[in-house]
Protein backbone atom coordinates (compact mmCIF):
# COMPACT_ATOMS: atom_id res chain seq x y z
CA UNK A 1 0.00 0.00 0.00
CA UNK A 2 2.83 2.39 0.84
CA UNK A 3 2.73 5.74 2.64
CA UNK A 4 0.66 7.47 -0.06
CA UNK A 5 -1.97 4.74 -0.03
CA UNK A 6 -2.17 4.76 3.76
CA UNK A 7 -2.51 8.54 3.74
CA UNK A 8 -5.33 8.45 1.17
CA UNK A 9 -7.15 5.71 3.06
CA UNK A 10 -6.96 7.34 6.48
CA UNK A 11 -8.01 10.73 5.09
CA UNK A 12 -11.05 9.09 3.48
CA UNK A 13 -11.94 7.42 6.77
CA UNK A 14 -11.66 10.74 8.62
CA UNK A 15 -13.77 12.54 6.02
CA UNK A 16 -16.45 9.87 6.21
CA UNK A 17 -16.60 10.12 9.98
CA UNK A 18 -16.81 13.91 9.78
CA UNK A 19 -19.69 13.64 7.30
CA UNK A 20 -21.56 11.23 9.56
CA UNK A 21 -21.09 13.58 12.49
CA UNK A 22 -22.50 16.49 10.47
CA UNK A 23 -25.51 14.41 9.42
CA UNK A 24 -26.25 13.67 13.05
CA UNK A 25 -25.97 17.36 13.98
CA UNK A 26 -28.26 18.40 11.13
CA UNK A 27 -30.85 15.84 12.13
CA UNK A 28 -30.87 17.18 15.69
CA UNK A 29 -31.34 20.74 14.41
CA UNK A 30 -34.04 20.07 11.79
CA UNK A 31 -36.11 17.49 13.62
CA UNK A 32 -37.07 19.89 16.41
CA UNK A 33 -38.70 23.34 16.08
CA UNK A 34 -40.13 25.50 18.79
CA UNK A 35 -43.48 27.30 18.45
CA UNK A 36 -44.87 29.82 20.91
CA UNK A 37 -48.35 29.48 22.31
CA UNK A 38 -50.76 32.41 21.65
CA UNK A 39 -50.41 33.75 25.21
CA UNK A 40 -46.61 33.85 24.82
CA UNK A 41 -46.02 32.24 28.18
CA UNK A 42 -44.93 28.76 27.21
CA UNK A 43 -43.56 26.92 24.24
CA UNK A 44 -43.96 23.47 22.85
CA UNK A 45 -41.72 21.36 20.60
CA UNK A 46 -43.11 20.10 17.33
CA UNK A 47 -41.11 17.56 15.29
CA UNK A 48 -40.63 18.50 11.66
CA UNK A 49 -42.38 16.11 9.32
CA UNK A 50 -39.95 13.48 8.06
CA UNK A 51 -40.89 10.41 6.16
CA UNK A 52 -40.00 7.02 7.62
CA UNK A 53 -37.58 6.51 4.73
CA UNK A 54 -35.74 9.77 5.45
CA UNK A 55 -35.42 8.98 9.15
CA UNK A 56 -34.07 5.52 8.42
CA UNK A 57 -31.49 6.90 5.97
CA UNK A 58 -30.33 9.60 8.35
CA UNK A 59 -29.99 7.09 11.19
CA UNK A 60 -27.88 4.87 8.98
CA UNK A 61 -25.66 7.78 7.94
CA UNK A 62 -25.22 9.07 11.47
CA UNK A 63 -24.25 5.76 13.05
CA UNK A 64 -21.36 3.45 12.39
CA UNK A 65 -18.08 4.65 11.00
CA UNK A 66 -14.88 2.64 10.60
CA UNK A 67 -14.55 0.29 13.57
CA UNK A 68 -11.75 -2.08 12.51
CA UNK A 69 -8.65 -1.21 10.49
CA UNK A 70 -5.88 -3.64 9.56
CA UNK A 71 -2.78 -2.05 8.02
CA UNK A 72 -0.23 -4.76 8.76
CA UNK A 73 2.72 -5.04 6.37
CA UNK A 74 1.86 -1.88 4.42
CA UNK A 75 5.36 -0.30 4.59
CA UNK A 76 3.72 2.96 5.57
CA UNK A 77 6.91 4.64 6.75
CA UNK A 78 6.96 7.83 8.84
CA UNK A 79 4.56 9.66 6.51
CA UNK A 80 1.98 6.88 6.60
CA UNK A 81 2.33 6.61 10.36
CA UNK A 82 1.72 10.35 10.68
CA UNK A 83 -1.46 9.97 8.59
CA UNK A 84 -2.69 7.17 10.86
CA UNK A 85 -1.96 9.36 13.88
CA UNK A 86 -4.09 12.20 12.49
CA UNK A 87 -6.95 9.78 11.93
CA UNK A 88 -6.68 8.44 15.49
CA UNK A 89 -6.77 11.98 16.83
CA UNK A 90 -10.20 12.57 15.29
CA UNK A 91 -11.83 9.14 15.31
CA UNK A 92 -14.78 8.40 17.55
CA UNK A 93 -15.61 4.93 16.23
CA UNK A 94 -12.37 2.96 15.74
CA UNK A 95 -12.25 -0.03 18.06
CA UNK A 96 -9.55 -2.23 16.50
CA UNK A 97 -6.36 -1.21 14.72
CA UNK A 98 -3.55 -3.49 13.56
CA UNK A 99 -0.19 -2.00 12.66
CA UNK A 100 1.86 -5.18 12.67
CA UNK A 101 5.05 -5.36 10.62
CA UNK A 102 4.90 -1.73 9.57
CA UNK A 103 8.47 -0.79 10.48
CA UNK A 104 7.28 1.34 13.39
CA UNK A 105 10.11 2.56 15.59
CA UNK A 106 10.23 4.68 18.72
CA UNK A 107 9.67 7.99 16.90
CA UNK A 108 6.68 6.72 14.97
CA UNK A 109 5.22 5.18 18.11
CA UNK A 110 5.55 8.49 19.93
CA UNK A 111 3.48 10.15 17.19
CA UNK A 112 0.75 7.50 17.44
CA UNK A 113 0.76 7.61 21.22
CA UNK A 114 0.33 11.38 21.30
CA UNK A 115 -2.79 11.13 19.14
CA UNK A 116 -4.26 8.35 21.25
CA UNK A 117 -3.64 10.39 24.37
CA UNK A 118 -5.26 13.53 22.94
CA UNK A 119 -8.37 11.62 21.88
CA UNK A 120 -8.54 9.21 24.81
CA UNK A 121 -11.98 10.41 25.93
CA UNK A 122 -13.60 9.84 22.51
CA UNK A 123 -11.58 7.01 20.94
CA UNK A 124 -13.21 3.67 21.90
CA UNK A 125 -10.02 1.66 21.22
CA UNK A 126 -10.40 -1.97 22.31
CA UNK A 127 -7.56 -3.76 20.48
CA UNK A 128 -4.12 -2.48 19.49
CA UNK A 129 -1.66 -4.68 17.60
CA UNK A 130 1.94 -3.53 17.18
CA UNK A 131 3.61 -6.89 16.58
CA UNK A 132 6.78 -7.33 14.50
CA UNK A 133 8.00 -3.74 14.70
CA UNK A 134 11.12 -2.02 16.05
CA UNK A 135 9.82 -0.72 19.36
CA UNK A 136 12.26 -0.51 22.27
CA UNK A 137 11.62 -0.08 25.97
CA UNK A 138 12.44 3.60 25.68
CA UNK A 139 9.88 4.17 22.95
CA UNK A 140 7.21 2.07 24.67
CA UNK A 141 7.03 4.57 27.51
CA UNK A 142 5.07 7.04 25.38
CA UNK A 143 2.44 4.43 24.54
CA UNK A 144 2.09 3.33 28.16
CA UNK A 145 1.47 6.94 29.18
CA UNK A 146 -1.18 7.20 26.45
CA UNK A 147 -3.19 4.13 27.49
CA UNK A 148 -2.82 4.69 31.22
CA UNK A 149 -6.29 4.54 32.76
CA UNK A 150 -8.02 3.37 29.56
CA UNK A 151 -11.50 2.05 30.18
CA UNK A 152 -11.92 0.39 26.78
CA UNK A 153 -8.63 -1.34 25.85
CA UNK A 154 -9.09 -5.12 26.01
CA UNK A 155 -6.25 -6.48 23.88
CA UNK A 156 -2.64 -5.31 23.53
CA UNK A 157 -0.18 -7.16 21.30
CA UNK A 158 3.46 -6.09 21.52
CA UNK A 159 5.13 -9.36 20.55
CA UNK A 160 8.24 -9.54 18.39
CA UNK A 161 9.66 -6.15 19.30
CA UNK A 162 12.67 -5.12 21.40
CA UNK A 163 11.12 -3.83 24.62
CA UNK A 164 13.38 -5.87 26.96
CA UNK A 165 13.28 -5.61 30.75
CA UNK A 166 12.58 -1.89 30.68
CA UNK A 167 9.52 -2.37 28.51
CA UNK A 168 8.22 -5.22 30.67
CA UNK A 169 8.50 -2.98 33.72
CA UNK A 170 6.56 -0.22 31.96
CA UNK A 171 3.80 -2.61 30.95
CA UNK A 172 3.63 -3.87 34.54
CA UNK A 173 3.31 -0.29 35.78
CA UNK A 174 0.07 0.34 33.86
CA UNK A 175 -1.62 -3.03 34.41
CA UNK A 176 -3.53 -2.02 37.50
CA UNK A 177 -4.79 1.19 35.85
CA UNK A 178 -6.20 -0.54 32.74
CA UNK A 179 -8.81 -2.77 34.35
CA UNK A 180 -10.41 -3.57 30.99
CA UNK A 181 -7.27 -5.28 29.62
CA UNK A 182 -7.85 -9.01 29.15
CA UNK A 183 -5.29 -10.13 26.53
CA UNK A 184 -1.59 -9.23 26.68
CA UNK A 185 1.10 -10.56 24.34
CA UNK A 186 4.75 -9.77 25.17
CA UNK A 187 6.28 -12.70 23.33
CA UNK A 188 9.76 -12.56 21.77
CA UNK A 189 10.90 -9.31 23.36
CA UNK A 190 14.22 -10.24 25.01
CA UNK A 191 12.67 -9.99 28.48
CA UNK A 192 14.95 -11.49 31.13
CA UNK A 193 14.63 -12.26 34.83
CA UNK A 194 14.60 -8.61 35.98
CA UNK A 195 11.67 -7.69 33.78
CA UNK A 196 9.96 -11.01 34.45
CA UNK A 197 10.00 -10.39 38.21
CA UNK A 198 8.32 -7.01 37.86
CA UNK A 199 5.77 -8.27 35.36
CA UNK A 200 4.76 -11.41 37.25
CA UNK A 201 4.50 -9.57 40.55
CA UNK A 202 1.87 -7.32 38.96
CA UNK A 203 0.17 -10.35 37.37
CA UNK A 204 -0.15 -11.76 40.88
CA UNK A 205 -1.79 -8.55 42.08
CA UNK A 206 -3.95 -7.97 38.99
CA UNK A 207 -7.15 -9.96 38.60
CA UNK A 208 -8.49 -8.98 35.17
CA UNK A 209 -6.04 -10.50 32.67
CA UNK A 210 -7.44 -13.59 30.95
CA UNK A 211 -4.64 -14.38 28.50
CA UNK A 212 -0.89 -13.73 28.79
CA UNK A 213 1.93 -14.69 26.46
CA UNK A 214 5.62 -14.43 27.32
CA UNK A 215 6.67 -16.98 24.70
CA UNK A 216 10.11 -16.57 23.16
CA UNK A 217 11.61 -14.86 26.23
CA UNK A 218 14.30 -16.77 28.09
CA UNK A 219 12.92 -17.95 31.44
CA UNK A 220 15.78 -19.06 33.69
CA UNK A 221 15.39 -20.37 37.24
CA UNK A 222 14.93 -16.90 38.70
CA UNK A 223 12.37 -16.06 36.03
CA UNK A 224 10.59 -19.38 36.61
CA UNK A 225 10.26 -18.57 40.30
CA UNK A 226 8.71 -15.23 39.39
CA UNK A 227 6.27 -17.00 37.03
CA UNK A 228 5.45 -19.47 39.80
CA UNK A 229 4.71 -16.62 42.20
CA UNK A 230 2.41 -14.92 39.70
CA UNK A 231 0.48 -18.13 38.96
CA UNK A 232 0.24 -19.00 42.66
CA UNK A 233 -1.72 -15.79 43.35
CA UNK A 234 -3.51 -14.97 40.10
CA UNK A 235 -7.18 -15.97 39.82
CA UNK A 236 -8.13 -14.55 36.43
CA UNK A 237 -5.80 -16.06 33.81
CA UNK A 238 -7.37 -18.70 31.59
CA UNK A 239 -4.53 -19.02 29.06
CA UNK A 240 -0.77 -18.73 29.63
CA UNK A 241 1.74 -19.19 26.81
CA UNK A 242 5.34 -20.20 27.55
CA UNK A 243 6.50 -21.58 24.20
CA UNK A 244 10.19 -21.39 23.28
CA UNK A 245 11.24 -20.10 26.71
CA UNK A 246 14.00 -22.66 27.32
CA UNK A 247 12.65 -23.55 30.77
CA UNK A 248 14.77 -26.11 32.60
CA UNK A 249 13.31 -29.06 34.48
CA UNK A 250 13.90 -27.23 37.75
CA UNK A 251 12.11 -24.17 36.40
CA UNK A 252 9.21 -26.34 35.27
CA UNK A 253 8.90 -27.72 38.81
CA UNK A 254 8.69 -24.21 40.24
CA UNK A 255 5.95 -23.26 37.77
CA UNK A 256 4.04 -26.51 38.32
CA UNK A 257 4.16 -25.92 42.07
CA UNK A 258 2.81 -22.41 41.66
CA UNK A 259 -0.11 -23.67 39.57
CA UNK A 260 -1.16 -26.54 41.81
CA UNK A 261 -0.84 -24.60 45.08
CA UNK A 262 -3.33 -21.94 43.94
CA UNK A 263 -6.72 -23.11 45.18
CA UNK A 264 -8.51 -20.41 43.18
CA UNK A 265 -6.74 -20.85 39.85
CA UNK A 266 -8.94 -20.88 36.74
CA UNK A 267 -6.18 -21.61 34.21
CA UNK A 268 -7.41 -23.77 31.35
CA UNK A 269 -4.50 -23.59 28.90
CA UNK A 270 -0.76 -23.76 29.57
CA UNK A 271 1.79 -24.22 26.78
CA UNK A 272 5.55 -24.63 26.61
CA UNK A 273 6.05 -27.89 28.50
CA UNK A 274 4.09 -30.85 29.79
CA UNK A 275 3.12 -29.93 33.31
CA UNK A 276 2.36 -33.51 34.31
CA UNK A 277 6.03 -34.51 34.22
CA UNK A 278 7.32 -32.07 36.88
CA UNK A 279 4.13 -32.06 38.92
CA UNK A 280 4.53 -35.69 39.98
CA UNK A 281 8.01 -34.91 41.37
CA UNK A 282 6.49 -32.60 43.98
CA UNK A 283 4.21 -35.24 45.45
CA UNK A 284 1.13 -35.54 43.22
CA UNK A 285 -0.10 -38.93 41.91
CA UNK A 286 2.29 -40.52 39.41
CA UNK A 287 -0.44 -41.13 36.83
CA UNK A 288 -0.55 -37.39 36.07
CA UNK A 289 2.82 -37.72 34.34
CA UNK A 290 1.11 -39.22 31.29
CA UNK A 291 -1.78 -36.77 31.12
CA UNK A 292 -2.07 -33.80 28.79
CA UNK A 293 -1.86 -30.28 30.18
CA UNK A 294 -5.61 -29.88 29.75
CA UNK A 295 -6.26 -33.05 31.75
CA UNK A 296 -3.85 -32.04 34.53
CA UNK A 297 -5.45 -28.60 34.82
CA UNK A 298 -8.90 -30.18 34.88
CA UNK A 299 -7.73 -32.42 37.71
CA UNK A 300 -6.39 -29.42 39.66
CA UNK A 301 -9.75 -27.67 39.29
CA UNK A 302 -11.52 -30.84 40.39
CA UNK A 303 -9.38 -31.36 43.46
CA UNK A 304 -9.90 -27.82 44.74
CA UNK A 305 -13.63 -27.95 43.99
CA UNK A 306 -13.92 -31.11 46.09
CA UNK A 307 -11.82 -29.55 48.85
CA UNK A 308 -14.04 -26.48 48.79
CA UNK A 309 -17.11 -28.64 49.26
CA UNK A 310 -15.48 -30.41 52.20
CA UNK A 311 -14.45 -27.10 53.74
CA UNK A 312 -17.94 -25.73 53.19
CA UNK A 313 -19.36 -28.38 55.47
CA UNK A 314 -16.74 -27.58 58.10
CA UNK A 315 -17.64 -23.90 57.97
CA UNK A 316 -21.32 -24.72 58.50
CA UNK A 317 -20.33 -26.54 61.65
CA UNK A 318 -18.20 -23.56 62.75
CA UNK A 319 -21.15 -21.20 62.27
CA UNK A 320 -23.29 -23.30 64.59
CA UNK A 321 -20.60 -23.15 67.28
CA UNK A 322 -19.66 -19.50 66.76
CA UNK A 323 -22.47 -17.64 64.92
CA UNK A 324 -21.22 -14.18 65.93
CA UNK A 325 -17.54 -14.91 65.17
CA UNK A 326 -16.38 -14.34 68.73
CA UNK A 327 -13.69 -17.00 68.50
CA UNK A 328 -10.25 -15.97 67.17
CA UNK A 329 -9.95 -16.08 63.37
CA UNK A 330 -6.74 -17.83 62.29
CA UNK A 331 -6.67 -15.94 58.99
CA UNK A 332 -6.63 -12.55 60.67
CA UNK A 333 -9.68 -11.46 58.70
CA UNK A 334 -13.21 -10.99 59.90
CA UNK A 335 -16.75 -10.95 58.59
CA UNK A 336 -17.45 -12.58 55.25
CA UNK A 337 -13.75 -13.02 54.53
CA UNK A 338 -13.19 -15.04 57.65
CA UNK A 339 -10.80 -17.90 56.89
CA UNK A 340 -10.30 -17.00 53.25
CA UNK A 341 -6.88 -17.95 51.87
CA UNK A 342 -5.22 -15.09 50.02
CA UNK A 343 -2.32 -17.00 48.53
CA UNK A 344 -0.74 -20.37 47.75
CA UNK A 345 -1.27 -23.19 50.18
CA UNK A 346 1.26 -25.21 52.13
CA UNK A 347 2.84 -28.19 50.37
CA UNK A 348 1.40 -30.77 52.74
CA UNK A 349 -2.13 -29.45 52.22
CA UNK A 350 -1.75 -29.49 48.43
CA UNK A 351 -0.47 -33.08 48.33
CA UNK A 352 -3.16 -34.34 50.69
CA UNK A 353 -5.96 -32.66 48.71
CA UNK A 354 -4.57 -34.08 45.46
CA UNK A 355 -4.38 -37.62 46.84
CA UNK A 356 -7.96 -37.50 48.09
CA UNK A 357 -9.20 -36.15 44.75
CA UNK A 358 -7.31 -38.77 42.75
CA UNK A 359 -8.65 -41.56 44.95
CA UNK A 360 -12.19 -40.29 44.39
CA UNK A 361 -11.93 -40.66 40.62
CA UNK A 362 -12.37 -44.41 40.85
CA UNK A 363 -14.87 -44.30 43.68
CA UNK A 364 -17.60 -42.04 42.33
CA UNK A 365 -16.98 -42.12 38.59
CA UNK A 366 -15.71 -38.58 38.04
CA UNK A 367 -14.14 -38.39 34.57
CA UNK A 368 -11.47 -35.71 34.59
CA UNK A 369 -10.68 -36.37 30.94
CA UNK A 370 -14.11 -35.32 29.65
CA UNK A 371 -14.67 -32.19 31.72
CA UNK A 372 -15.75 -29.38 29.45
CA UNK A 373 -13.81 -26.20 29.01
CA UNK A 374 -15.18 -22.93 30.24
CA UNK A 375 -17.17 -24.32 33.14
CA UNK A 376 -17.64 -21.83 35.96
CA UNK A 377 -15.10 -22.24 38.72
CA UNK A 378 -16.34 -22.39 42.27
CA UNK A 379 -14.87 -19.99 44.82
CA UNK A 380 -11.53 -21.13 46.14
CA UNK A 381 -10.98 -23.58 48.95
CA UNK A 382 -10.62 -21.66 52.17
CA UNK A 383 -7.55 -23.14 53.78
CA UNK A 384 -7.16 -23.16 57.56
CA UNK A 385 -3.51 -22.23 56.93
CA UNK A 386 -3.08 -18.48 56.72
CA UNK A 387 0.55 -18.15 55.62
CA UNK A 388 1.31 -17.51 51.96
CA UNK A 389 3.48 -20.51 51.26
CA UNK A 390 4.27 -21.91 47.85
CA UNK A 391 5.52 -25.44 47.34
CA UNK A 392 8.71 -25.30 45.31
CA UNK A 393 11.77 -27.53 45.21
CA UNK A 394 14.93 -26.07 46.67
CA UNK A 395 17.68 -24.96 44.29
CA UNK A 396 21.24 -25.23 45.58
CA UNK A 397 22.84 -24.02 42.37
CA UNK A 398 21.21 -20.65 41.83
CA UNK A 399 23.51 -17.82 40.87
CA UNK A 400 24.30 -15.79 44.05
CA UNK A 401 24.72 -12.65 41.94
CA UNK A 402 21.12 -12.87 40.78
CA UNK A 403 19.90 -13.43 44.32
CA UNK A 404 21.63 -10.27 45.55
CA UNK A 405 19.19 -8.27 43.43
CA UNK A 406 16.44 -9.39 45.81
CA UNK A 407 17.16 -6.65 48.32
CA UNK A 408 15.36 -6.53 51.69
CA UNK A 409 14.22 -10.15 51.40
CA UNK A 410 15.68 -13.62 51.75
CA UNK A 411 16.94 -15.40 48.61
CA UNK A 412 14.38 -17.39 46.68
CA UNK A 413 16.22 -20.65 47.36
CA UNK A 414 16.39 -20.24 51.15
CA UNK A 415 15.29 -23.54 52.66
CA UNK A 416 12.55 -23.85 55.27
CA UNK A 417 10.30 -26.49 56.67
CA UNK A 418 7.97 -23.81 57.92
CA UNK A 419 6.62 -20.71 56.21
CA UNK A 420 7.34 -17.03 55.80
CA UNK A 421 4.68 -14.90 57.45
CA UNK A 422 3.70 -11.83 55.48
CA UNK A 423 3.13 -9.87 58.66
CA UNK A 424 6.14 -10.64 60.82
CA UNK A 425 8.57 -11.87 58.15
CA UNK A 426 9.75 -14.44 60.68
CA UNK A 427 11.19 -17.83 59.87
CA UNK A 428 10.11 -21.02 61.58
CA UNK A 429 11.56 -24.49 61.87
CA UNK A 430 14.77 -23.86 59.88
CA UNK A 431 16.19 -27.19 58.70
CA UNK A 432 17.31 -28.69 55.41
CA UNK A 433 14.34 -30.42 53.77
CA UNK A 434 13.58 -30.94 50.09
CA UNK A 435 11.15 -28.07 49.58
CA UNK A 436 11.35 -24.31 49.87
CA UNK A 437 8.93 -21.39 49.75
CA UNK A 438 9.01 -18.47 47.34
CA UNK A 439 8.80 -14.88 48.52
CA UNK A 440 7.39 -12.04 46.43
CA UNK A 441 9.84 -10.83 43.79
CA UNK A 442 11.65 -7.66 44.87
CA UNK A 443 11.30 -4.94 42.23
CA UNK A 444 14.52 -3.29 41.14
CA UNK A 445 14.51 -0.81 38.26
CA UNK A 446 17.43 -0.05 36.03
Amino acid sequence: LGPDGVKALTEAISEDETRRSHVLDEKDETSQDQEMLPNGDTSITISSPLSALQETQQAADATGGMEELFLGGTSMGPNGCFAVARMLERSTSLRVISLANCGIGDDELATLAESIKKNRNSLPLEALQLSFNNISGKGLETLMNAIWGSKTLRKLQLDNNEIGDRGAQQVAAILSSVASLEVLDLGFNSIKSLGMRTLMKMVAETQHLKSLSISGNNVDTVGAKAVAYGLAYNRSLKSFFLDHCGISHEGQRHIAAGVVSNSGIILRKLTGFRIGVPIVTIGLPSSLEHWTNEQVLNFIHLMWEQAKQERGQEREDEKELDPLHFLPDPSGEGGENRGVSSGPLDATVVVEVAKRAFASLGENGHDVFSRQRGLPIEPSFESPLTEDAIMVESSEGDDPAEQKQMTNERPLNTIFTGVISNDSKTETNRTNPSRSFVAAPQIKTE
